[in-house]
């Protein structure tokens, strides 16, 4: 199990407390622990085992997770994730756009989509919309042209496609 805390170091039994608050850190019982957008500056790390096995090791990669861009109209990814594992995507939505829909196709696992204009779902200030459908539709007044990111969480082993579409009236 790992446990990571940008503001106070964590003790042995894998909780601490700050202030009374034990809601600033992250927890992994399967090795990944996924930041969006991270401030800068140090962070605690407390890695144990709930054995007492002597023979316990472990390896820390730290590594920046940037958005894939995916294009507005006809956009498709196609990806694989671990349990709890994160991949980001960066949109540009143009003007005039009545609605955006997007399409998450698994073929094993389950995918979470999370969707934020200007910047990562989960940073500090971001409104986000959660959606677990196969298919989802973001229209005016919600949509609106700029940056967008979305976020795919794979729970369990997960396989998926991504696709993204300009939505037209029908005339």
């Amino acid at each position: 199990k790992a446990y990571v805390n940008r503001t106070s170091v964590p003790y042995s039994s894998g909780h601490w407390r700050e202030g009374g608050n034990y809601s600033y850190y992250k927890y992994t019982s399967n090795g990944l622990i996924s930041y969006a957008q991270p401030e800068a500056g140090e962070y605690n790390l407390l890695v144990f085992s709930d054995t007492e096995d002597q023979g316990i090791s472990y390896d820390v990669e730290v590594k920046a997770n940037n958005p894939t861009i995916l294009d507005f109209n006809d956009g498709t990814d196609t990806a694989s994730l671990l349990d709890e594992q994160i991949k980001f995507y960066q949109v540009e939505i143009p003007d005039n756009i009545p609605g955006w829909k997007l399409t998450i196709k698994e073929t094993n696992g389950n995918a979470t989509l999370r969707i934020a204009k200007n910047g990562l779902p989960g940073g500090s200030g971001t409104r986000v919309l959660s959606s677990s459908s196969f298919t989802t539709i973001l229209t005016a007044p919600y949509l609106s042209p700029g940056t967008w990111y979305l976020e795919v969480k794979g729970d369990g082993l997960t396989d998926y496609t991504i696709s993204s579409e300009k939505i037209s009236p029908e005339r």
